[in-house]
């Protein structure tokens, strides 16, 4: 399967480029791909809720001390992987 992060600003804090750089390595010397999982809402974290992340992703990782909307996590996401 897949390595699956969820994204939330109450995960482990991490340097998005440094992160991805380091994936990125991993997945290329086992070939597994990577998933990230971006909740979509104003309020609530929605990779902590049972029906939606909790249960599937491996870890929550934070890429900012502040609550970001999810074009933004996208959007720095691909940034760091292009």
């Amino acid at each position: 399967g897949a390595r699956r992060f969820g994204m939330s600003v109450n995960g482990r804090q991490v340097k998005m480029r440094d992160f991805a750089a380091e994936l990125e390595q991993q997945s290329s010397e086992s070939g597994v791909p990577i998933v990230f999982c971006v909740g979509g809402v104003a309020h609530g974290d929605p990779v902590s809720e049972k029906n939606f992340g909790a249960n599937y992703v491996e870890e929550n990782v934070s890429i900012s001390s502040y609550g970001l909307s999810a074009a933004c996590v996208c959007s720095k996401i691909c940034n760091e992987f292009e």
